[in-house]
C-alpha cells in the first residue's frame, strides 16, 4: 500500500458522508477506491470526530460499530463553500498571506453572523422550566440547570472565547487569536 495522502482520506470521508448521510467505518473501508486497512480509516474518523467535523451515534450497530455523520456546522460550511477540512497547526510560510486571508474571512463571517442575529448565551438558573439544559459544573462537581438568553451585538471577545452558542457551532474547532479578531473587528467598525 503505497503512500496514501492523509488529506485525501479526510476529503473522501467528508464527501462520502455528505453524499450518503451516515456510514460505519467498515462501509467507508469497502467504498474506498483501493484496498485500505480498517485502522487507517478509523484513525481518520477519530481525528475528524475530535476536530468537531463529524459526529458518531451513541448506539452501536452490528459488530459494535457506530454510524458516523457530518455535524450541522460542517454541513453548513460545505453548503456555503467555506469548508477547509482538518487544518494543520503549522502554517506553511509560502502560503502565509493566503492562510491569513482565510482566517480573516472566517472571523468576518462570525462577526457578521453574530452582529446580525445577536449571540446566544447560557446562564445558571435556580428554577426548573421546559427548555433548560443540564450541565455538570467541573468546579463544584454538581449538576446545574442552564437557560438560554440572547444578547444583541457582538464583541471581539465573543469570538476569541467562543462564547456564542448559536450559528450551529460554526468554526468552533478553530482558536482565533485576539490580535486577528480585533483587527477584523476594527476594520468592520470603520466601514
Amino acid at each position: 500500500m503505497c503512500c496514501i495522502n492523509s488529506h485525501e482520506i479526510d476529503w473522501f470521508i467528508v464527501e462520502k458522508l455528505q453524499r450518503d448521510g451516515s456510514l460505519t467505518c467498515t462501509q467507508l473501508c469497502r467504498s474506498y477506491r483501493r484496498k485500505i486497512r480498517y485502522a487507517i480509516i478509523w484513525e481518520h474518523l477519530d481525528r475528524l470526530y475530535n476536530a468537531g467535523i463529524i459526529k458518531k451515534s451513541s448506539t452501536p450497530v452490528r459488530n459494535n460499530e457506530r454510524h458516523y455523520s457530518l455535524t450541522n456546522a460542517t454541513k453548513y460550511q460545505l453548503d456555503n463553500d467555506i469548508f477547509e477540512g482538518v487544518e494543520s497547526k503549522r502554517e506553511d510560510p509560502v502560503n502565509k498571506k493566503e492562510a491569513e486571508a482565510k482566517r480573516y474571512k472566517k472571523i468576518r463571517t462570525l462577526l457578521l453572523f453574530q452582529a446580525a442575529a445577536g449571540s446566544s448565551r447560557r446562564k445558571v438558573t435556580q428554577e426548573f422550566k421546559p427548555g433548560l439544559v443540564r450541565w455538570l459544573n467541573p468546579e463544584t462537581r454538581k449538576y446545574e440547570w442552564l437557560e438560554t438568553y440572547n444578547e444583541t451585538g457582538v464583541t471581539a471577545m465573543d469570538i476569541i472565547q467562543s462564547r456564542d452558542d448559536s450559528n450551529a457551532g460554526l468554526f468552533s474547532h478553530i482558536s482565533f487569536n485576539e490580535t486577528d479578531v480585533n483587527e477584523c473587528y476594527n476594520k468592520l467598525n470603520s466601514v
